[in-house]
């Protein structure tokens, strides 16, 4: 992202990253020969079936036959993905158990009273695999036409145009920090998951959703809905008539959702340098790609040190975001 980067701090935490993922060099240059000798427990921090398994889902087997181990995915959802986090975070840093993270896992330790991980200082970042910006999308029957016609209607009347999104979310700090930067107030209505949220704003329950492009689209097309923008600096290349955030007078704006690939702190050199290689090589192929592609959640790799200060500079952010609205859990 990039509407109010925080300078000092996040490269603090940037070097903190680096520092606690075992002193990654800006340039691995460990020998790539690891070879390991068992299955590969490759954990996903939600339940089966979602959007973050089926990714992990769509490259695994391109992994096992690289490293010549079944890379096993292991899903252990629960408490916002916490509860899989700390299993990562227990483990032994022996390059046997990974996990595919996603942009909560930045979020949830600052929400969290206590979430029992840290997610810089417990993880060792490996690569980013996939970025995807979000969308806004709204009831095809309700009169706004681009986001910024849901801005002034709350100005003129707070808390008219409502919008549901699982809390502690990358979604719902979007939508808490665009009523900040423009100065209105929305009708939160909370959900335990992005489906049910979906089907109420199909149904007119409330008026707007947040998530993925590719969850709307099939929507658009039976216009059902419209999406009023996109969280990305540049328009979607799904969704090219739409006007970004920025476009409509809220900033530099470039929020994104992501997945990226982490073990547990104090993993080897050599080992992440394997699996950084072996990574990128499979995310270029194109049958990942294409799964990728089909899902809405273009490829996007990036190497471990860029990847750590990547997530440095997301959980400063979004840290700050969750601090000036006072969302953190008091009990």
């Amino acid at each position: 992202m990039t509407q109010q980067r925080l300078g000092k701090p996040v490269l603090g935490l940037a070097a903190l990253a680096l520092s606690c993922a075992g002193g990654l060099p800006t340039t691995l240059a460990a020998d790539a020969t690891w070879k390991p000798a068992k299955p590969i427990k490759l954990i996903v921090a939600y339940p089966a079936g979602g959007p973050v398994d089926q990714m992990a889902r769509a490259f695994s087997n391109e992994m096992a036959n690289e490293l010549g181990q079944p890379v096993i995915v292991d899903n252990r959802g629960g408490a916002s993905g916490s509860l899989g986090a700390n299993f990562v975070r227990r483990a032994e840093p022996d390059g046997y158990t990974i996990s595919l993270i996603m942009d909560a896992h930045t979020i949830v330790p600052s929400l969290m009273k206590d979430a029992g991980y840290r997610p810089l200082e417990d993880f060792t970042p490996i690569g980013l695999v996939t970025r995807a910006p979000m969308a806004i999308g709204v009831n095809a029957q309700r009169p706004y036409q681009i986001f910024r016609d849901v801005a002034e209607a709350a100005r003129a009347k707070p808390r008219s145009a409502s919008y549901g999104v699982s809390q502690g979310t990358l979604g719902s700090l979007v939508m808490l920090q665009l009523q900040r930067l423009g100065n209105f107030e929305l009708l939160n209505v909370p959900y335990k998951g992005a489906a049910p949220a979906l089907q109420d704003a199909l149904g007119g329950q409330i008026d707007m959703v947040v998530g993925f492009p590719s969850k709307v689209m099939p929507y658009i097309q039976s216009k059902q809905m419209r999406v009023l923008a996109v969280t990305s600096k540049e328009r979607s290349k799904d969704l090219p008539d739409i006007p970004t955030l920025g476009e409509q007078g809220f900033g530099e704006i470039d929020w994104s959702g992501w997945m990226g690939l982490a073990g547990p702190a104090g993993m080897p050199p050599a080992i992440v340098q394997r699996y950084s290689s072996v990574l990128k090589k499979v995310l270029s192929e194109p049958a990942v790609i294409e799964r990728f592609n089909a899902a809405g959640m273009p490829v996007d790799f990036s190497d471990p040190p860029t990847f750590a200060k990547f997530m440095a500079s997301e959980t400063a952010y979004w840290n700050k975001v969750i601090v000036d609205g006072k969302l953190a859990a008091s009990n």
